[in-house]
């Protein structure tokens, strides 16, 4: 009974998170109410209010939902079998390009995202940004396993250098002008990085 439980209320808890990312990305998070966010659930608001304090709690759970959405996905990446160095590659290349085609689609919300991760800094709270900091960490020791199949000498070091830069490339184009441009052309600027640094590296 308390796995099912638990199992519910993880379930109520996902239902609200994936709700409020579909509001905040209609009406803006500035405009968007707690009421609104209950309503796109389909449950009370007072239901609402039982898993998250407020819009930022509410917040923090999307960023943490789509750091682990992406290291799930980074888990399951695997070269086929007699894939080459350039195969590998280009299957973390089409990764990278995913990624950023998907944080496009949100891209007004990463702001609002950053500035939550920023106040729990701000005020002393290191728990969110450290369990944000292992899941990064995680997706580079994901990212580092496919790279180490082409047999680049310091593939960790690679890929963590990689997972910074593409956090930096879409914070960027988050936070200045004609961000769909400067993401997509920069994105595309890492993956050549990538693909040159790794083939010639093993060359």
């Amino acid at each position: 009974m308390k796995r099912n439980s638990r199992g519910a209320r993880d379930d109520r808890r996902d239902q609200i998170v994936a709700a409020a990312l579909v509001v905040f990305r209609q009406k803006g998070f500035s405009a968007t109410r707690v009421e609104d966010i209950s309503k796109a659930a389909g449950i009370a608001k007072g239901t609402c209010y039982l898993y998250f304090k407020s819009r930022n709690e509410i917040a923090e759970a999307i960023l943490e939902t789509v750091v682990q959405r992406y290291l799930a996905r980074a888990r399951e990446l695997v070269p086929p079998d007699g894939s080459g160095p350039a195969d590998t590659v280009r299957l973390l290349t089409n990764e990278i390009r995913s990624l950023t085609r998907e944080a496009g689609e949100q891209i007004s919300l990463i702001p609002v995202l950053f500035s939550v991760l920023v106040e729990r800094l701000v005020s002393g709270d290191s728990e969110l940004p450290r369990r944000l900091g292992e899941a990064f960490s995680s997706l580079a020791g994901a990212w580092s396993e496919i790279l180490a199949a082409t047999g680049y000498p310091d593939s960790l070091q690679f890929a963590r250098t990689v997972v910074s830069m593409l956090d930096g490339i879409i914070l960027h184009a988050a936070l200045f002008d004609d961000p769909l441009v400067e993401l997509n052309r920069s994105a595309e600027t890492l993956c050549g990085l990538l693909e040159k640094g790794i083939l010639g590296g093993i060359g």
